[in-house]
């Protein structure tokens, strides 16, 4: 083994835990699991798409977001790969002109924007490796 990520389901804020459910409704039933993510800011996190497949779920780690922990919002975008949502959440952390208060049209601009600049990039690195 090369790595080791362990996803978490709940992180500390402030003396308290906050935990991210999803609804999913699978053969009739609905089901409310917790959300897995990384944490990688203050009150920020990465997470894997998780999607019904037939009668399971399924994580799928080709696709992450990055969303704000509590209170739970996240960017309406979601990247390829773990490295490149991490890499966006640190950048919108630290770009002043933005933040979660900003309208869901700012959001999603600015994370396409971002997007566009930086996934050259990682095609590029990708490419060479």
């Amino acid at each position: 083994m090369s790595t080791y990520q362990q996803l978490t389901t709940v992180a500390p804020d402030h003396g308290r835990l906050v935990y991210i459910g999803m609804r999913f409704e699978i053969n009739g039933v609905m089901w409310e699991v917790p959300r897995p993510f990384l944490t990688v800011g203050d009150n920020l996190v990465i997470s894997p798409l998780v999607e019904p497949h037939e009668s399971s779920l399924r994580v799928r780690l080709d696709r992450w977001q990055v969303l704000r922990l509590f209170p739970p919002l996240g960017l309406p975008v979601w990247v390829p790969s773990q490295a490149l949502a991490a890499r966006m959440a640190r950048d919108f952390e630290h770009d002043p002109a933005i933040s979660f208060q900003h309208s869901p049209d700012a959001l999603e601009g600015w994370a396409l924007r971002w997007y566009e600049r930086n996934s050259d990039a990682e095609a590029a690195a990708r490419a060479s490796a």
